[in-house]
Protein backbone atom coordinates (compact mmCIF):
# COMPACT_ATOMS: atom_id res chain seq x y z
CA UNK A 1 0.00 0.00 0.00
CA UNK A 2 1.28 3.47 -0.91
CA UNK A 3 2.28 6.14 1.55
CA UNK A 4 -0.32 8.80 2.37
CA UNK A 5 0.77 12.20 1.04
CA UNK A 6 -0.30 15.11 3.25
CA UNK A 7 -1.48 18.31 1.61
CA UNK A 8 -0.12 21.52 3.15
CA UNK A 9 -0.77 25.19 2.46
CA UNK A 10 2.03 27.76 2.70
CA UNK A 11 1.13 31.42 3.13
CA UNK A 12 3.80 33.82 1.85
CA UNK A 13 3.10 37.45 2.78
CA UNK A 14 5.59 39.67 0.94
CA UNK A 15 6.72 43.28 0.66
CA UNK A 16 9.15 45.22 -1.49
CA UNK A 17 11.39 47.82 0.16
CA UNK A 18 13.96 49.79 -1.86
CA UNK A 19 13.79 47.20 -4.63
CA UNK A 20 14.33 44.26 -2.26
CA UNK A 21 11.63 41.58 -2.17
CA UNK A 22 11.11 40.27 1.39
CA UNK A 23 8.95 37.37 2.54
CA UNK A 24 7.50 37.05 6.01
CA UNK A 25 9.11 34.35 8.14
CA UNK A 26 9.18 33.41 11.79
CA UNK A 27 11.37 31.74 14.35
CA UNK A 28 9.65 28.68 15.86
CA UNK A 29 10.98 28.14 19.40
CA UNK A 30 11.51 24.40 18.78
CA UNK A 31 11.89 23.97 15.02
CA UNK A 32 13.92 26.86 13.59
CA UNK A 33 13.02 29.51 11.04
CA UNK A 34 10.00 28.86 8.86
CA UNK A 35 7.37 30.24 6.55
CA UNK A 36 3.70 30.11 7.57
CA UNK A 37 2.46 26.62 6.71
CA UNK A 38 -0.03 24.03 7.91
CA UNK A 39 -2.28 21.18 6.96
CA UNK A 40 -5.28 21.48 4.68
CA UNK A 41 -8.35 20.30 6.58
CA UNK A 42 -10.91 17.91 5.01
CA UNK A 43 -13.20 19.85 2.68
CA UNK A 44 -10.98 22.96 2.78
CA UNK A 45 -9.47 24.41 -0.38
CA UNK A 46 -5.72 25.26 -0.34
CA UNK A 47 -6.20 29.06 -0.50
CA UNK A 48 -8.60 29.03 2.45
CA UNK A 49 -6.09 26.90 4.38
CA UNK A 50 -3.28 29.39 3.62
CA UNK A 51 -5.44 32.28 4.87
CA UNK A 52 -6.46 30.33 8.00
CA UNK A 53 -2.87 29.34 8.78
CA UNK A 54 -1.72 32.97 8.48
CA UNK A 55 -4.37 34.03 11.00
CA UNK A 56 -3.56 31.17 13.41
CA UNK A 57 0.23 31.49 13.25
CA UNK A 58 0.71 35.25 12.87
CA UNK A 59 -2.56 37.01 13.65
CA UNK A 60 -2.64 38.43 10.11
CA UNK A 61 -5.90 38.56 8.18
CA UNK A 62 -4.99 38.02 4.51
CA UNK A 63 -7.01 37.44 1.40
CA UNK A 64 -7.06 40.20 -1.20
CA UNK A 65 -4.69 39.91 -4.14
CA UNK A 66 -3.36 36.44 -3.44
CA UNK A 67 -1.08 34.86 -6.03
CA UNK A 68 -0.87 31.11 -6.49
CA UNK A 69 2.81 30.23 -6.85
CA UNK A 70 2.62 27.46 -9.42
CA UNK A 71 1.65 23.84 -9.01
CA UNK A 72 1.80 22.03 -5.65
CA UNK A 73 5.39 21.09 -4.75
CA UNK A 74 6.59 17.89 -3.04
CA UNK A 75 8.60 19.53 -0.25
CA UNK A 76 9.06 16.43 1.93
CA UNK A 77 8.69 12.74 1.02
CA UNK A 78 5.27 12.65 2.69
CA UNK A 79 3.85 16.11 1.86
CA UNK A 80 2.91 18.32 -1.06
CA UNK A 81 2.67 22.06 -0.46
CA UNK A 82 0.43 24.64 -2.13
CA UNK A 83 2.02 28.12 -2.08
CA UNK A 84 0.10 31.42 -2.02
CA UNK A 85 1.70 34.87 -1.87
CA UNK A 86 -0.04 37.90 -0.40
CA UNK A 87 1.05 41.53 -0.90
CA UNK A 88 1.32 43.54 2.32
CA UNK A 89 1.66 47.19 3.25
CA UNK A 90 2.44 48.87 6.53
CA UNK A 91 3.47 45.85 8.58
CA UNK A 92 6.25 46.36 11.13
CA UNK A 93 9.77 45.04 10.59
CA UNK A 94 9.17 42.43 13.27
CA UNK A 95 6.81 41.31 15.99
CA UNK A 96 5.97 38.44 18.34
CA UNK A 97 2.74 36.42 18.20
CA UNK A 98 1.47 33.90 20.75
CA UNK A 99 -0.32 31.13 18.86
CA UNK A 100 -3.63 29.92 20.27
CA UNK A 101 -2.95 26.21 19.55
CA UNK A 102 -0.46 23.66 20.94
CA UNK A 103 -0.69 25.24 24.38
CA UNK A 104 0.50 28.51 22.87
CA UNK A 105 3.89 29.09 21.28
CA UNK A 106 5.56 32.46 20.93
CA UNK A 107 6.70 33.05 17.33
CA UNK A 108 9.11 35.87 16.42
CA UNK A 109 8.25 37.29 12.98
CA UNK A 110 10.76 38.95 10.67
CA UNK A 111 11.21 39.77 7.00
CA UNK A 112 13.62 37.53 5.06
CA UNK A 113 15.15 39.06 1.90
CA UNK A 114 14.17 36.59 -0.82
CA UNK A 115 17.54 36.80 -2.55
CA UNK A 116 19.33 35.58 0.63
CA UNK A 117 19.88 31.85 0.99
CA UNK A 118 18.50 30.36 4.19
CA UNK A 119 21.17 29.45 6.73
CA UNK A 120 21.30 26.55 9.18
CA UNK A 121 18.76 28.28 11.48
CA UNK A 122 16.07 27.39 8.91
CA UNK A 123 14.25 24.07 9.14
CA UNK A 124 15.40 21.87 6.24
CA UNK A 125 12.01 21.72 4.47
CA UNK A 126 11.95 25.50 4.26
CA UNK A 127 15.14 25.54 2.20
CA UNK A 128 13.12 23.74 -0.51
CA UNK A 129 10.12 25.99 0.10
CA UNK A 130 12.20 29.17 -0.24
CA UNK A 131 13.78 27.83 -3.44
CA UNK A 132 10.28 27.45 -4.90
CA UNK A 133 9.17 30.91 -3.76
CA UNK A 134 12.39 32.43 -5.12
CA UNK A 135 11.77 30.74 -8.49
CA UNK A 136 8.14 31.88 -8.83
CA UNK A 137 7.32 35.05 -6.88
CA UNK A 138 9.63 37.62 -8.53
CA UNK A 139 8.25 36.82 -11.99
CA UNK A 140 4.67 37.32 -10.77
CA UNK A 141 5.12 40.58 -8.86
CA UNK A 142 7.56 42.29 -11.21
CA UNK A 143 10.02 45.04 -10.29
CA UNK A 144 7.42 47.27 -8.62
CA UNK A 145 6.19 44.59 -6.25
CA UNK A 146 2.60 44.57 -7.50
CA UNK A 147 1.00 41.75 -9.43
Amino acid sequence: MGRLIQRKACSVPYRQVKGILDVLAFEHPLAGNQLIKGGIEPGEDPLSAAIREAREESGLVLGNGSLELGVPVPVTPDSTWHFFAFPTLGLPDGWHFLTPDDGGRLFRFFWHPLHHDPDDTWHEAFHIALDHVRATLPGLVGPGGAA
